[in-house]
């Protein structure tokens, strides 16, 4: 006979169970752009929860066993699987958390804070709801206290070479190449605009790279733009230094 422990440690694997379902519904409903930004984070949410709640009766039902009777093997498989399912569910969720509590609440970073590169293409492909891109001097601000080593790139290669070795660069990270306008001389000024879509959460952000002339070499700057969220939790300012690394 099932006793009561059994039955409370079988709910928290059904709503550990529930809870992973939910979160990858919600994720792979929003990476197929099924639905808006803000309805997969409610069902994150409610996935959350259900974790929660599944951790809370395994607990339960841990504490509870030297005070019951002798505990069944599926009792503890119940609980187990209660624990890992619920965890696989909360510890990115306690991860993106941590992040957002160590970065500032900011979406666009760029290399030069004072003549940031502009889009040109990119607009044209954002939803009107997307976040704008407008240069807001207040981000600007908490740019240069989060990240006060995103500057400006200097090469000693001309300015054509260099903007050829930029773009094959984007191609090698696999972003969607959205403007392609090589510098028309040696004193000019070439533009790379892309797309990059996160891995996991599907998230688009747009980069343009700007490649001018500098003395007897050249001068690349980099802005990364996300196009949901208030926060890109340091992704931009690492998807910057990461590129600009390479060249």
């Amino acid at each position: 006979r099932m006793t009561m422990p059994d039955k409370w440690a079988r709910w928290a694997r059904r709503l550990a169970v529930a809870a992973f379902v939910v979160a990858i519904a919600g994720l792979a409903a929003f990476r197929q752009e099924l639905m808006s930004f803000a309805v997969p984070l409610l069902v994150v949410a409610v996935a959350v929860v259900l974790a929660l709640v599944a951790v809370l009766i395994g607990v339960f039902v841990v504490l509870g066993a030297p005070f019951r009777r002798a505990a069944t093997g599926r009792r503890w498989g119940n609980v187990v699987w209660a624990f890992a399912l619920s965890l696989v569910v909360l510890l990115p969720a306690a991860g993106t958390i941590q992040r957002g509590r160590d970065v500032p609440a900011i979406h666009d970073i760029t290399t030069d804070t004072k003549n940031p590169p502009v889009f040109v293409a990119v607009p044209k492909r954002r939803a009107a709801t997307d976040n704008a891109l407008d240069i807001d001097k207040d981000v600007i601000a908490m740019q240069k206290a989060a990240y006060p080593d995103i500057a400006t790139k200097k090469s000693r290669l001309r300015v054509r070479p260099a903007y050829f070795r930029a773009l094959k660069r984007v191609r090698e990270f696999g972003w969607e190449v959205v403007a392609d306008v090589p510098p028309k001389s040696a004193r000019g000024t070439g533009r790379i605009e892309a797309t990059v879509k996160s891995r996991i959460f599907g998230f688009r952000d747009d980069v343009v790279i700007r490649v001018k002339p500098a003395g007897s070499g050249s001068k690349i700057d980099m802005r990364s733009a996300s196009r949901l969220g208030r926060s890109d939790l340091g992704a931009n300012a690492a998807r910057i230094t990461r590129y600009l690394s390479g060249l």
